[in-house]
Order: C-alpha cells, then sequence, then structure tokens
C-alpha cells in the first residue's frame, strides 16, 4: 500500500501532499509545471490560482511533478479514470513542434495519395487525383480532431472547473488542437487551395481564414471550449466529408464514360451517408454549436473579463468569432430549409454541382 501510514490511497497521497506545501512554493510549482499559461496570462494570475485550487485542478499536477514534469511532456495522462493519454501543448516549443508535424505530415500525405493515385488504373482515380487525396488528408484530421475534442471535453477535470477555471487557465488540449489546425491550415490547406481549382471557393477559403484566426487566438488564450470549436465539432463534417468525395467521383465517372454500375454505387454510397449528416449536421453543428456558444462561451468570457487582463483581447475575439461562425452555421441551416421548402432561389456559392451548392453546407478541411 502506498503512502499507509498517512491512511490515505492513490489519488489520495496527491491531495494529502499537496495541501502540505506552502502556498508560496505552491504557486511557483505550478508557473513551473505551466509555463504557457502564466507566462502568457496577465500578472494577476493569483485570481486563476485561487480558482484553480478550490476546484481541485493544480494538486495532482504538483504531486506528480516529481515523476515527470508535464511541461516536458508530449502527452500527458487524462485525469479520467481510462488509461487516455491526452496530447498537450504547453509550451511554445511544443506548439511550434505539432504545428510544423501537422503540416509537414499532411503534405506528405497528400504527395504520396497523388502519386498513387495517378498510377492507378481507376480513371476516376487518375483525373481527380488532388481533389481526393486532399478530402481523405482532411478527413483523418477530422477524426483526429474529433477524438481528441471529446476526450478533453469529457474529462472529469472540465466537469467540475468554474468559469474562471475553464476560461483563464490553459488548456494544453485546447492548445494542441490549435496546434494542429494552424499547421495543417498553413503548410497544407492553403496551398493546395492555390493549386487545385476545385477547391478556390472564396466562401470556404474565408471560412478558413476564421479558422486560422480562431487558432491563433487558442495559442494565445487555449480555453477549455477549444475542444469543442476545434475539436468535436467536426463530427458532423465527418460524414459530409465523404459525401463531398463521392459526388465529385461521381462527376468524373461521367466526364471518363465510367460504366453506369460504377456511377450507381457511388451513388447509393451518398444516399446511405446522407441521412447521418443531416442528423449530426443538425445536432453539432445548429443545437450543440448554438447552446455552447450562447449558454458557454459567452457566459464563462463575460464572467472571467473583469479578471483578464492582457487577455481580454483575446477573449472578445473569441466572442466575435464564436458569433460569426454561429451565425454562417444557422445561415447554412436556414439556406437547406429554405431550399427544402421552396422558399430560396438563389445560392450561397458554396459550390457547384454537388451537395453542398444545393443544400449550402460545406466541410471545413
Amino acid at each position: 500500500m502506498v503512502g499507509g501510514r498517512s491512511g490515505v490511497r492513490g489519488e489520495g497521497v496527491s491531495a494529502h501532499l499537496a495541501g502540505k506545501v506552502s502556498d508560496h512554493v505552491r504557486d511557483k510549482d505550478v508557473c513551473e509545471c505551466f509555463p504557457a499559461t502564466f507566462r502568457t496570462y496577465t500578472p494577476s494570475s493569483q485570481i486563476r490560482l485561487d480558482e484553480a485550487r478550490r476546484q481541485g485542478r493544480l494538486r495532482p499536477m504538483l504531486a506528480a511533478r516529481p515523476v515527470y514534469r508535464v511541461a516536458s511532456a508530449t502527452l500527458a495522462r487524462s485525469t479520467a479514470p481510462s488509461m487516455l493519454l491526452l496530447p498537450v501543448a504547453h509550451t511554445t516549443r511544443q506548439y511550434l513542434a505539432t504545428a510544423v508535424c501537422s503540416g509537414g505530415l499532411a503534405l506528405c500525405a497528400q504527395g504520396a495519395l497523388v502519386l498513387a493515385f495517378r498510377r492507378s488504373k481507376s480513371p476516376i482515380l487518375q483525373r481527380s487525383a488532388g481533389f481526393t487525396a486532399h478530402h481523405i488528408v482532411a478527413l483523418l484530421f477530422m477524426i483526429v480532431a474529433t477524438a481528441v475534442g471529446f476526450a478533453g471535453w469529457f474529462s472529469p477535470a472540465a466537469a467540475t472547473s468554474s468559469a474562471a477555471a475553464r476560461v483563464l487557465v490553459a488548456d494544453g488540449t485546447a492548445r494542441w488542437l490549435s496546434a494542429m489546425l494552424l499547421g495543417e491550415l498553413l503548410l497544407w490547406d492553403f496551398p493546395c487551395s492555390v493549386f487545385i481549382p476545385k477547391l478556390q471557393i472564396p466562401v470556404i477559403i474565408g471560412h478558413h481564414v476564421g479558422l486560422l484566426a480562431t487558432a491563433a487566438l487558442a495559442w494565445v488564450a487555449p480555453l477549455y471550449w477549444g475542444t469543442f470549436y476545434l475539436g468535436w465539432a467536426e463530427l458532423s463534417n465527418i460524414p459530409l466529408q465523404l459525401i463531398d468525395t463521392l459526388e465529385h467521383a461521381q462527376g468524373v465517372a461521367a466526364e471518363v464514360d465510367a460504366p453506369a454500375t460504377t456511377a450507381r454505387r457511388l451513388q447509393a454510397w451518398r444516399d446511405a451517408i446522407w441521412p447521418v449528416f443531416c442528423a449530426s449536421f443538425l445536432l453539432v453543428r445548429v443545437i450543440g454549436f448554438t447552446a455552447i456558444t450562447a449558454r458557454g462561451l459567452y457566459p464563462d468570457i463575460l464572467s472571467a473579463l473583469p479578471a483578464a487582463g492582457a487577455l481580454r483581447r483575446p477573449l472578445l475575439g473569441f466572442l466575435g468569432l464564436g458569433t460569426a461562425f454561429n451565425a454562417l452555421m444557422l445561415f447554412w441551416f436556414a439556406e437547406a430549409v429554405g431550399k427544402a421548402l421552396g422558399l430560396v432561389t438563389w445560392d450561397s456559392g458554396v459550390s457547384s454541382g454537388s451537395a453542398k451548392a444545393q443544400y449550402g453546407w460545406q466541410a471545413a478541411a
């Protein structure tokens, strides 16, 4: 039995030992364990330290410090009972390394897939090598972002935290998601848009510029809410990405005079995925996005602004971007409903010849 004389087991040892540490030493250790948090954040961090202590979020890290330094780890063990490892980016070095690796891996995967598709015997893959490779890589990033975002969102520490802790204490997983997104946008997605004509859609490029701004803000102020906006909000984009790829393949199949059975098979797959996308978009992008923005992001930031200090501007930026993205989701949804009812005759110009043009929806790459 560990710590038998104290009568405390397991995690109780961490809380018992942390309770014996003086406030002065505890503050010093916390700042060393979370350098990105307390060097980037306002000097009035004592308010946040006290708030985080009351929520029990910092003590486990202090007790674990003799075993490993949180700031030097690429992966930090979640506070959840499971053995899940959550990726984190507490320091600038970790952030930049994650961004470079993310963009570099995306570029390498894009190049490898394009070469493979161009050597393929399928005329559909040969004709659409760049577009198909881009969507496959984007799909993989969406799956990773969704999985990591869910893990960070449902961690017990997040569930018991207060508004101040969710906004003013840096979330290493949200910052990691930010780094992954920023790297793939700058090093892979935007360059692909230059060389692949079908990706040169003004509405989507503008949307991705907004995502880039969100990722940059999350670098400075990695809120807990980033595990949703940069993470599991991508859940509804996974089926849409598949639909977009299948519909593009349908168009290419007609251009290369592929057998009719091929077109019918692609259409059947698309029709099977479509209801899944509709349900996920309604739940995640309309209901979930609006509820989290209105009842989570807004109240937390507004309540924390008086103690935000140097973070005031980044937090206000989050409010603006959250409002803009939420309005965009509602706009696309309203356009879809209007077209379904025959009340809308105009098109948002997102795409043509695909589900996004018909329903006004587009996957974020």
